[in-house]
């Protein structure tokens, strides 16, 4: 502590602040230890000034029951969570963010999209009294669209596989999530940026999820031009009430079918098989997305 200052208060964020002069002498002090025994079962999810801590952005919220003050009101159940850092309804947060944490390690997703995950899943949570299903698929959901809004190319059956759950209830889970005011401003504020710059959101996550998909197969990079073509060409193709969009196409197995057909136009030896399996998808989701790539283009591809 500063030694010219006797008069110090700590701000809920963790600041040591002097008040005759205003000068910050310590900035988050708050630490989990604080509060939380070293033989807690409490999973210790905190960082100062972010979504990813369960309590937003205090590393410890110390409880203040007067009844625990009171020797004629005090019970065993008062004192026992009188010096708790969190409360039971907080329980169910915590542990999903913690789950959260694990699965972005596990996923290497970057800083910025755990943020996203976590805001998005911190909404959801608050937004519902009770959810049915296990917790891991809405982390998983959480992360799914977070990927999508950041254009990352990571698929939702890879998220699924991770999180050890069927992609099915994750798929279900994005929907409800997709619903809560949070998500819409994020999508909205994600279409909005990439329009700024002249992109779309889903033909650029499309390309990266191409790329992904020639480096990993060891093709010619003339195999991801063709591939990019075929999705701009059948965008283009449709016409009046035929006319073709991304609405309802997972960006995914649109990559895949654009690089097995052009694999394949190529005359590489490549599987639909193996690019499933490389995504977690199935094949059938291959190709039905390469009938819609494909149907009203005048090119013929010998499989």
């Amino acid at each position: 502590m500063h030694s010219s200052c006797e008069n110090v208060i700590v701000t809920p964020e963790g600041e040591w602040v002097c008040l005759d002069t205003g000068e910050v002498l310590r900035e988050s002090s708050f630490a989990e230890y604080i509060a939380v025994s070293r033989h807690s079962s409490t999973p210790e999810t905190a960082t100062p000034v972010s979504f990813k801590t369960h309590d937003m952005n205090i590393g410890a919220r110390m409880s203040d029951f007067s009844s625990a003050r009171n020797p004629l009101r005090r019970s065993l159940r008062t004192s026992k969570y009188a010096t708790s850092s969190i409360s039971r309804s907080e329980v169910p947060t915590i542990t999903a963010l913690q789950k959260l944490k694990e699965m972005v390690e596990i996923l290497k997703i970057p800083t910025s999209v755990h943020e996203t995950a976590a805001l998005i899943l911190r909404s959801y949570l608050d937004s519902v009294s009770r959810r049915p299903g296990r917790v891991e698929q809405y982390v998983a959901a959480s992360i799914a669209k977070a990927v999508e809004i950041h254009g990352i190319p990571i698929s939702s059956g890879e998220i699924a596989k991770a999180a050890g759950v069927e992609v099915e209830s994750v798929q279900k889970a994005i929907l409800q999530m997709s619903q809560t005011d949070v998500v819409k401003s994020l999508v909205r504020k994600s279409i909005a940026k990439a329009r700024f710059r002249g992109y779309s959101t889903k033909m650029r996550r499309i390309e990266e999820f191409i790329n992904r998909l020639v480096t990993n197969l060891g093709l010619d990079p003339e195999v991801k031009r063709i591939a990019l073509e075929f999705v701009k060409v059948s965008l283009k193709a449709g016409s009046g009430a035929s006319i073709k969009t991304f609405h309802g196409k997972k960006s995914a197995a649109l990559a895949a079918a654009a690089v097995y057909l052009a694999a394949r136009l190529l005359n590489y030896d490549v599987s639909q098989k193996k690019i499933a399996s490389i995504l977690e998808l199935k094949e059938s989701n291959i190709r039905k997305h390469y009938r819609f790539l494909i149907d009203n283009v005048a090119i013929i591809v010998y499989v």
